[in-house]
């Protein structure tokens, strides 16, 4: 898939090549800004070494742990791209390289000595030279990720950290995702004209999703593109790398009996502190039959209680039991009555550190 853009463009910079060995083949690794050491040193059983190109200038070497935050191991991604700016006010690109896990379990890079910053993007799903358009940290605003490109098994990662070279740092990636979980469902009419009734021919989807986010943020995250605006669009589904993720039916009809399907749906953060045309707030719909007329029940995500909607890298868990019936139009939230609902926000599972030397 080609990869969208952010809103404002990147400027392309001239892009200097220098070999790296490693298993006894070589490739070529492009490097942007300006050059510096860059050694790979030794993996279990196959080295990766690199030549010195660049003389006169002071080096240092700054062991850097990756702390993931998700339940994909490090060695199985796609790509990791690092990035390390000067921690100053141009905050101008030092070095950059991109590795593969399989080939090298752990990396050494070199870098000018002083106050750096160093950014991490793990599956970015662009090619090396797309990178040539970074030339200080404030282009990194415009790297974006795509939620029709997301995969649960290599999720796109971030993470940054500023450091004086030459200091050991734990760095932490999270998820740009987040997930939304249905756990529990069932339905009671009891006392109502319909009792008896049950749910039948349900799905199970979010509408109001932002669709694209950058990959560093220091603001709250607003919706930058929507989809499944108001309503669930098929024709939106048709693009993405994972459809199950957006939407899913259930096999079963709903009712007093509680089902859980486990269903677990994935969004970009939504943060817009109010809600309008141009940021509508996430919601989670259950769409259903009752007596044969389709009603849908949109619950607003992490809005009660002071909630400020979706947040990057969680996971929010809903048990529902609905008590009437739903509304016609799928874009207003049902009301307080309408359904017994609970909501759990529960953080990823931590995986221990997986060793990465700068």
């Amino acid at each position: 898939m080609k990869r969208r853009k952010c809103r404002e463009k990147v400027r392309f910079s001239t892009l200097t090549q220098q070999s790296i060995y490693h298993a006894g083949a070589s490739c070529s690794l492009p490097v942007l800004g300006f050059t510096t050491i860059l050694t790979l040193l030794p993996a279990m059983i196959y080295g990766c070494t690199v030549p010195e190109t660049t003389a006169g200038s002071v080096q240092t070497e700054t062991a850097v742990r990756l702390m993931e935050t998700c339940n994909t191991p490090l060695a199985d991604a796609e790509s990791i791209d690092i990035l390390v700016f000067n921690d100053d006010r141009m905050q101008k690109l030092d070095t950059y390289q991109r590795f593969d896990m399989s080939a090298c379990s752990s990396v050494k890079v070199g870098s000018t000595a002083g106050d750096k910053t160093i950014a991490v993007i793990v599956n970015s799903r662009v090619d090396r030279y797309y990178w040539a358009g970074v030339t200080s940290r404030n282009d990194m605003k415009n790297i974006c990720f795509n939620l029709e490109d997301e995969s649960r098994d290599n999720p796109s990662m971030s993470g940054e950290y500023r450091i004086r070279a030459g200091s050991p740092v734990n760095l932490k990636v999270e998820r740009l995702y987040s997930e939304i979980e249905l756990r529990s469902l069932s339905c009671d009419f009891k006392g109502k004209g319909y009792e008896g009734e049950q749910l039948r021919n349900v799905k199970v989807y979010l509408t109001n999703v932002n669709a694209e986010a950058p990959a560093f943020n220091e603001e709250g995250y607003i919706p930058r593109r929507i989809i499944n605006n108001g309503r669930f669009n098929p024709e939106e589904l048709e693009s993405f790398k994972e459809p199950e993720t957006m939407m899913q039916e259930l096999p079963y009809d709903i009712s007093s009996d509680v089902k859980k399907p486990y269903v677990i749906l994935r969004c970009y953060p939504n943060e817009a502190i109010e809600e309008s045309p141009g940021t509508p707030f996430t919601r989670l719909v259950i769409e259903g039959e009752v007596g044969g007329i389709t009603y849908y029940w949109p619950l607003e995500i992490n809005r009660d209680d002071g909630g400020n909607g979706i947040a990057r890298n969680c996971r929010y868990v809903f048990d529902i039991r609905i008590g009437r019936l739903g509304n016609t139009d799928p874009d207003i939230p049902v009301k307080a009555g309408d359904a017994d609902i609970t909501m759990n926000i529960q953080p990823w599972e931590e995986k221990d550190g997986y060793g990465v030397r700068f």
